[in-house]
């Protein structure tokens, strides 16, 4: 037998001559078999390559034996494996279809490569790469003024029956027709259905733009997660995320938020509007909340004898439509205090629901699950964008400059903070997972607030002067 075909035992492995520096080695552990190709280096001795070639066969032994996966998965296979076992842990939906999205670049960077070939200096290169991409965010388009309207009158086509034809949502046909940018996808879906063409009816918008850092923060987060996770199942030794140059932040925009004066305002011309939007948009201001844990809040997590809000759902929505996510997964429950005030606005609003189901002659069983909800469905709770419309058109009203929901979360943030409120108190009241969320998106303020501080601190420790005594 010729050297180069000479096969090589040892004790729980093999080593074989392939190619010109390549060796397969094949490791036999409890009845399974593992393999592998090593390289050696090209200008190394042939009896030299042998010596390396062999270490690397323990150090692979041993590898297995201490319980390490004998093969490394391509990049394509583990990031699926990694997001499937999310998605039968129950993680959140709008997470997943984050996962989903991030994973596009992902896999057109890596998708064939195994895991433990992509290295710290390629990560570095693909940070670059990403930093230069464009966002994969699709064309939106808003109608040309008076056009569609003009058209559904002529043919006499009401909103109900776009709505039977397309499978949108009533409110999303609303604000297309009243000229709101909406999805390019929903655009072609109202043409296709009226059978008239896009260009003649809508104004088509490109959302092209720089990948924000935020982004480019989360798919270096996702790649972290995987890695992380083949490391704890034991495929690899290192994690190459860890050894990364990752790009620094840019600083954040200041977060958009009213003044007090600003609030006390709003809540004056918000007293002449109808009682349910009174209480919504109140509810918003006073307790910080997201506008879809309002939207999904229900009868039986109002705690009325002790004015406290159970939070533990938000209603989101997605091309697909509406749908409710758990929101106390993994964390305690997040219980909401709310003012007098708008307590009894609540009572109010209360008895107002009672003498509708009354009138309408329903069981108590058969009552709406949700304390706002979709006129026209009953069992669906209110949509997150009506609350933003009914907040563009309050904000037209009155003057105000463009009011949404969740400045007003920004805005309670940055009243508790400037009013000296403990950091941990104001990211519980917020349900954020981390203080450290709190403490980055309100750093400004907290160090307004610290600098309050500081000015006081000499006149706490400054000695008293006292005139001299006299002789």
């Amino acid at each position: 037998m010729s050297k180069e075909k000479k096969k090589r035992y040892y004790k729980g492995y093999s080593i074989k001559k392939r190619g010109e520096n390549s060796y397969w080695i094949r490791v036999t552990y409890k009845n399974h078999t593992y393999s592998y190709t090593y390289h050696a280096p090209e200008d190394l001795t042939e009896s030299k390559q042998y010596a390396l070639a062999e270490k690397e066969a323990i150090k692979y032994r041993d590898k297995i034996k201490n319980g390490y996966a004998g093969k490394i998965p391509l990049f394509k296979d583990y990031l699926e494996y990694v997001i499937s076992t999310k998605e039968q842990l129950e993680l959140k939906r709008s997470t997943l279809k984050g996962y989903r999205y991030l994973s596009k670049r992902l896999l057109d960077e890596f998708a064939e490569d195994p895991l433990d070939a992509i290295t710290p200096q390629i990560l570095n290169q693909f940070y670059i790469k990403l930093q230069n991409s464009e966002t994969m965010i699709p064309a939106s388009a808003i109608a040309i003024e008076k056009r569609l309207s003009k058209r559904l009158k002529e043919k006499g086509i009401t909103q109900q029956n776009i709505k039977d034809g397309t499978g949108l949502g009533i409110n999303t046909i609303a604000a297309a027709l009243n000229g709101t940018k909406v999805s390019y996808a929903t655009a072609q879906k109202i043409c296709e259905f009226l059978k008239i063409e896009e260009k003649d009816f809508f104004y088509v918008i490109s959302n092209s733009r720089k990948l924000s850092a935020k982004s480019v923060k989360e798919h270096i987060t996702l790649l972290n997660t995987i890695f992380k996770t083949a490391i704890k199942e034991r495929i690899l030794e290192y994690n190459p995320v860890d050894a990364t140059t990752r790009p620094k932040s840019r600083k954040k925009d200041e977060v958009n938020y009213y003044q007090p004066e600003e609030i006390q305002e709003i809540l004056e011309k918000l007293s002449l509007e109808e009682l349910r939007w009174q209480l919504i948009i109140s509810l918003l201001i006073v307790t910080g909340c997201r506008r879809g844990e309002i939207a999904g809040l229900i009868w039986e997590n109002v705690l009325w004898d002790y004015d406290l809000l159970r939070i533990n759902r938000e209603v989101l929505f997605d091309e697909d439509g509406i749908y409710t996510e758990d929101t106390i997964k993994n964390m305690d429950e997040k219980y909401v205090q709310v003012d007098k005030e708008t307590m009894d606005l609540f009572r109010e609003y209360r008895a107002d629901f009672d003498r509708m189901m009354n009138e309408l002659r329903l069981d108590e069983e058969d009552y709406p699950e949700y304390c706002f909800f979709q006129y026209e469905c009953p069992e669906m709770p209110i949509h997150p964008s009506s609350i933003n419309q009914f907040l563009r058109r309050f904000s037209n009203k009155y003057g105000f400059r463009s009011i949404n929901p969740h400045a007003f979360r920004h805005s309670l943030a940055s009243a508790l903070i400037a009013d000296g409120v403990d950091i941990y108190a104001v990211s519980r009241q917020l349900g954020h997972k981390q203080v450290s969320t709190t403490r980055e998106i309100y750093a400004h303020q907290i160090n307004e607030h610290q600098a309050k501080i500081a000015e006081r601190i000499p006149n706490i420790y400054r000695k008293k002067k006292y005139p001299p005594e006299e002789p």
